[in-house]
């Protein structure tokens, strides 16, 4: 599920595994193991999900990062010019 956030773009979660997931827009997506369904539940009706995960989730679980995620390369940024 998409959820209105800075920090988050999508949450999955699997209620028989307790196995969340969610997709960073900037970092990739996390996969969190042992969560609660009640945590769940708060991510996703928090005032500000962004602040839910950082504050709840993002250091209370055990979890595992997606290594594939895509870096920006900016090569014109190191390039220097001399004249």
């Amino acid at each position: 599920m998409e959820v209105s956030s800075r920090l988050i773009k999508e949450i999955t979660y699997d209620p028989a595994t307790q196995i969340l997931e969610v997709e960073l827009r900037l970092k990739g997506r996390r996969r969190f193991f042992n969560v609660p369904s009640s945590v769940f539940n708060n991510l996703i009706t928090a005032a500000s999900p962004g602040w839910y995960y950082t504050q709840h989730i993002r250091d209370a679980f055990p979890r595992a990062d997606d290594k594939s995620r895509k870096r920006f390369s900016f090569p014109w940024l190191s390039i220097r010019r001399h004249h």
